[in-house]
């Protein structure tokens, strides 16, 4: 990295299935990137593909033989297993830091404790829908699980979104109430800490009932 170029913030965004973060960080980035220096990390998964996702850009696709290889080689940042599949950072999001590219890596519970310890000076968002019955009115319409695995999602979530604020795992949470007013929010918190922050702000966005 030259002496002059300022290393770029790492933000890993977390949250529950269904709650809109991948919609989100996509959308945030698609409107910052003629202005500040952004780009997704691409998560390499053993999951299989959900219809409608693209292998190399929603995740980057892999067999259970493939990672141990990658692993092996010492590829991966940081690695985690959820709901039967296993997820993995590559290394490479270090290089373009040290170049100055801000990295949004998207993950789940157990990846945004892992990469807070492994970066502890990551800026951390949770994303959280506005209410359960909007998030099992977004799993369904996915049409990707039976209404029995959309329960445990559920129940999950509530689990996850208590756990975030008893651990104070996020610096920042977001009420996904709306997806532009969400939006919003996830580019204020990307352009208040793009450059690597020697101290990180952080909000809490409550529910419209939550509100006085």
């Amino acid at each position: 990295m030259d002496s002059t170029t300022k290393k770029g913030a790492f933000f890993v965004v977390s949250g529950a299935s269904g709650a809109g973060k991948t919609s989100l960080v996509i959308n945030a980035i698609s409107q910052l990137k003629d202005s500040i220096p952004i780009e997704r990390v691409t998560t390499y998964t053993t999951r299989k593909p959900r219809p409608g996702e693209e292998n190399g850009k929603d995740y980057v696709f892999i067999c259970p033989a493939e990672f141990k290889q990658l692993k092996e080689r010492d590829f991966f940042f940081e690695t985690t297993k959820f709901n039967g599949g296993v997820y993995a950072t590559p290394k490479k999001l270090l290089d373009r830091l040290e170049e100055g590219i801000c990295q949004v890596a998207i993950t789940d519970i157990e990846g945004i404790r892992s990469l807070k310890k492994l970066y502890p000076t990551s800026v951390s968002i949770w994303i959280e829908a506005s209410s359960n019955e909007e998030l099992k009115e977004r799993l369904k319409n996915r049409g990707t699980e039976d209404i029995q695995t959309i329960e445990s999602r559920i129940k999950l979530a509530k689990q996850h979104n208590q756990q975030i604020k008893n651990e104070n795992l996020a610096n920042h949470v977001v009420i996904n109430e709306s997806l532009k007013k969400a939006m919003q929010e996830l580019i204020d918190i990307f352009k208040k800490n793009f450059k690597a922050p020697a101290q990180i702000q952080t909000t809490v966005h409550k529910k419209q009932s939550e509100k006085a």
